[in-house]
């Protein structure tokens, strides 16, 4: 199976920012990736520029600083994402002005330069908890629904988790899937998994979890999980269907940080399905939905950060890959947030 091709999102990169070093290689790794992701020259430029202030901030102001580039999954664009265990920041909107900047002899431009150039920018920060910073590189398009970042396990190049997802008017359809093991293997099939995602949502989560499977029957299979976040059919809030056979969770994630974790059942698509059963569970206002493998720790919580919750998805996204990550497997976290109505837009 390693000439299936791999999806987009398997091909990021992941760097420790320690060292004034690393924000040359951060600019080399942008480059790459912006054009693995389909942007011009100018377009890599702007990617290179953001992961440079990023990184360099990162590693000035943070503790353990990592960058992570990925392209996108909506189109010719790539997530440039700085992340920290550091002090955090008490005033994010004057510390991210031109201008500004808490290093002596610094101009204090970074910031600013990267949310001039960037599609979108979002940022918070938590004290003595770390700081984590966004941004998208690419054409203009609607503000993100649905945020999706990984990583493979360490020691392994290609991540063997992928994802996929579809925006329409009252509704998200995603797909996560865990390809069984580790490497180009694993990739494929989780890649094989999640692809063609707009015939997928034309179909119920049972439907599409049978017709993946099928689909895998020639590769070493993966976990697999479909879910459907709609308008509830009483008026309040949201709801979400929910099919899925392995390790690949669901949970819904109240403002106040609770989590409600729904039901997988056993098995793995290509090798072993039962009969695909669905479930669904109410999402209440001011909620979010969050999918993710077993690459990060399944009893984590966000009791006590409804900022974070209330935050938009990439920056849930990323806080859940930088304080939950086991380490040793690899990782796939998509965070939905209900979404109003909107044209349809597949990913």
């Amino acid at each position: 199976m390693a000439e299936t091709p791999m999806s987009a999102t398997q091909s990021s990169v992941r760097l420790r920012v320690a060292d004034p070093g690393m924000v040359l290689v951060a600019q080399q790794h942008a480059r790459r990736v912006a054009k693995l992701a389909g942007l011009d020259a100018a377009g890599a430029d702007h990617a290179a520029l953001a992961a440079a202030e990023l990184a360099g901030n990162a590693q000035r102001h943070g503790r353990a600083g990592e960058l992570l580039l990925q392209p996108s999954a909506e189109g010719a664009a790539i997530d440039v994402v700085a992340f920290d265990r550091g002090p955090g920041v008490a005033d994010w909107a004057r510390s991210s002005a031109d201008g500004y900047s808490t290093t002596p002899g610094s101009l204090g431009t970074g910031l600013g330069a990267v949310a001039r150039i960037a599609t979108t920018l979002t940022a918070h920060s938590e004290l003595n908890r770390g700081t984590v910073v966004s941004a998208r590189i690419g054409p203009a398009g609607n503000a993100p629904m649905v945020s999706a970042f990984g990583s493979p396990r360490r020691g392994e190049r290609i991540n063997g988790d992928a994802w996929s997802w579809s925006v329409s008017d009252g509704e998200v359809f995603a797909v996560l899937a865990d390809g069984l093991g580790h490497g180009p293997d694993a990739a494929a099939a989780s890649a094989l998994a999640v692809a063609d995602v707009a015939s997928l949502a034309a179909s119920e989560p049972p439907q599409v979890l049978h017709d993946v499977h099928a689909r895998l029957r020639s590769t070493r299979g993966a976990a697999v999980t479909v879910v459907r976040l709609r308008r509830s059919s009483t008026g309040e809030g949201s709801e979400l269907l929910v099919t899925g056979v392995g390790n690949v969770a669901a949970t819904v994630v109240a403002l106040d940080g609770s989590v409600r974790r729904t039901l997988i059942s056993a098995g793995t698509a290509g090798l072993a399905v039962r009969t695909p059963t669905q479930t669904i569970t109410p999402v209440p206002t001011g909620s979010v939905v969050v999918l993710h493998t077993d690459g990060l720790l399944s009893s984590w919580t966000m009791q006590g950060r409804a900022r974070v919750v209330a935050a938009p998805p990439a920056v849930l996204a990323a806080v859940l890959l930088r304080d939950f990550e086991r380490g040793t497997d690899d990782t796939g976290v998509v965070v939905l947030r209900p979404p109003a109505a909107l044209d349809r837009l597949d990913r």
